[in-house]
């Protein structure tokens, strides 16, 4: 443990005083423990949220981008930088806010691409005196603050802090010049605060400066599980295993039954081929669909590489949900998201490519307890095929109705205009019907963790990565192109190509609660007039008899990139 953190900790004041009880002993307490148990606890995931739980995100989005009278205006705005909910005067000088709620809640995710040397400050129960106050790139980069990666880190050139920040009656996030002096100009930085407000009535044990810390070995625990997913499995539950093996030849399918009330913890599946050519087209075009339930539709239908990440073609990279692992002459893919089903699930192989493969299907299986708040898990493909990228538009991932919890997102592209940059669009989260998304974003990189188009190093944390990056030279035209928008033309016209990305993002302690619907949308916003293809796997849980809308799939004419 570093020095810097053990102060930092102390300071702080975030104590470990165990999972507590409302005097009744019937309302849980949410502590700094609890939600750091939260972070590497998928089987939490597939549970109704309580009521009135919601996720809200304060971004530095254009304020261009509005709604009047039912139309939307410059909706594609795309000066998300310097944007505040307020200027205050305090006694420490002039302070831009960047976040600010009432009641009960968990600041649970910061991001920024310019955190620099500007002053950060978290105030928490409408106390005057900030309890966390630090440069931006101390407090979201660990290797300069020296918390634990897992929690603060700078990944390809953005900032993020995970390390939840519980309160009772309020909190405020602001951003100040080191000087504290007004600017005409507000800071030009571009910053998302994640916050989740409880219903009021929640107990919550705000983090406080005045208790002794008891908490280091559990912020050390918690960073292992994270940095090895593995160690994240519950101890506690009696599991059993299912296994099965079977050859397909093209066209040929197999199944797995399980029966009872129970809950799936890990889905391994093992692939085994002739080469490594093979490999892309047999993951890329076999089908994975899962049942629960003998549900009308199944809950889970993507294409087997992108259902775990791997795409396009083999990607190894380890997250706390989803692992690739490239073995010999196969290829071993993990699922750690918990799957519950009260009284089936039928596990589906389809093999839909010209080659004949092995399969090896395991299943790690343990008793659940099926309640009215038990969900569902869903995962859905969606695709786009050399969509235009003017004029600028929507591309909906996922539609669906709940009640449930939205929890990750996988986006591969391929690039048919390789020397520009390509994600420029805001995630705009829409639920339970509201006419203006409570999550808009600032770019597609920004959303997935990383900031400024960096998108040439790979990189794998628990919660969001790159596990295959643009190759590294493309940083010269895409770079330039910023300053001088026309440079790379006439390059491109005579060396045309494309470029393949994927990346992912897995909203753990971050998830969006939805009551009656969700609607997840991503602008696509390219530099340049051109076409892309993009592909997405929503995750999501929801409750028996939610719709959504993900389309069946049939993957043996699908180009493999």
């Amino acid at each position: 443990m570093k020095p810097w953190l053990i102060r930092w900790i102390v300071a702080a004041g975030l104590a470990w005083p165990g999972l507590a009880l409302a005097q009744d002993g019937s309302f849980p307490v949410v502590t700094e423990e609890s939600l750091l148990q939260e972070m590497t606890d998928l089987s939490r995931l597939a549970r109704q949220a309580p009521a009135g739980t919601r996720l809200i995100q304060f971004s530095s989005y254009d304020r261009k981008s509005r709604i009047e009278d039912g139309e939307k205006i410059d909706w594609f705005a795309n000066r998300d930088i310097g944007n505040y909910l307020c200027k205050e005067q305090s006694p420490r000088g002039t302070e831009w806010v960047m976040a600010e709620v009432e009641g009960p809640g968990a600041i649970v995710r910061m991001w920024s691409a310019n955190a620099g040397k500007r002053i950060w400050r978290v105030y928490l129960d409408g106390g005057e005196e900030p309890v966390i106050e630090a440069k931006g790139k101390d407090l979201l980069d660990g290797l300069k603050g020296g918390l634990p990666s897992v929690f603060s880190d700078k990944r390809n050139f953005g900032y993020n802090l995970y390390l939840p920040i519980p309160f009772q009656n309020g909190g405020k996030v602001t951003v100040a010049f080191p000087d504290g002096k007004d600017r005409e100009t507000a800071p030009l930085m571009y910053y998302h605060v994640d916050v989740r407000t409880f219903s009021t009535g929640t107990l919550v044990e705000t983090f406080s400066w005045e208790k002794l810390p008891t908490i280091i070995d559990k912020v050390e625990e918690t960073s292992s599980r994270l940095l090895i997913p593995k160690t994240a499995f519950p101890k506690t539950i009696l599991i059993s295993e299912m296994s099965k093996f079977q050859e397909l030849k093209p066209g040929e399918s197999f199944n797995m039954d399980l029966s009872g009330s129970r809950a799936i913890y890990e889905l391994t599946i093992a692939v085994k081929t002739d080469s490594d050519k093979n490999f892309e087209d047999v993951i890329g075009q076999t089908l994975l669909e899962i049942n629960f339930d003998e549900a009308d539709k199944p809950q889970v239908q993507s294409p087997l590489g992108e259902f775990f990440g791997s795409a396009p073609g083999i990607v190894p990279y380890n997250s706390l949900p989803l692992a690739v692992e490239k073995i010999e002459n196969s290829v071993k893919l993990t699922s750690r998201w918990v799957m519950p089903f009260r009284n089936s699930a039928q596990i589906t192989i389809i093999n839909q490519s010209g080659e004949t493969a092995d399969f090896k299907v395991r299943a790690t299986h343990a008793d659940w307890d099926w309640g009215k708040d038990s969900l569902y898990f869903h995962a859905g493909y969606r695709s786009w095929e050399r969509i235009s990228t003017r004029p600028e538009s929507d591309l909906t991932l996922l539609s669906a109705t709940g009640p449930g919890r939205y929890v990750g997102t996988e986006l591969n592209v391929r690039n048919h205009l390789e020397h520009y940059w390509w994600g420029e669009g805001d995630e705009k989260v829409y639920v339970d019907g509201e006419s203006f998304p409570s999550i808009f974003g600032t770019g597609t990189e920004d959303y997935f963790g990383y900031a400024w188009c960096v998108q040439y190093f790979r990189f794998a944390h628990a919660y969001h990565g790159v596990p295959k990056p643009s190759r590294v030279w493309l940083v010269i035209p895409q770079m330039s192109t910023l300053f001088i928008p026309k440079a790379w033309v006439p390059v491109s016209k005579l060396m045309p190509g494309y470029d393949t990305t994927s990346q992912y993002r897995w909203q753990i302690l971050d998830d969006i609660p939805f009551e009656k619907s969700i609607q997840f949308d991503l602008e696509l916003l390219h530099h340049q007039k051109t076409v892309v293809d993009m592909e997405s796997v929503s995750y999501w849980y929801a409750a028996p008899g939610a719709t959504d809308n993900v389309p069946a799939l049939d993957l043996k004419n699908r180009e493999i990139w």
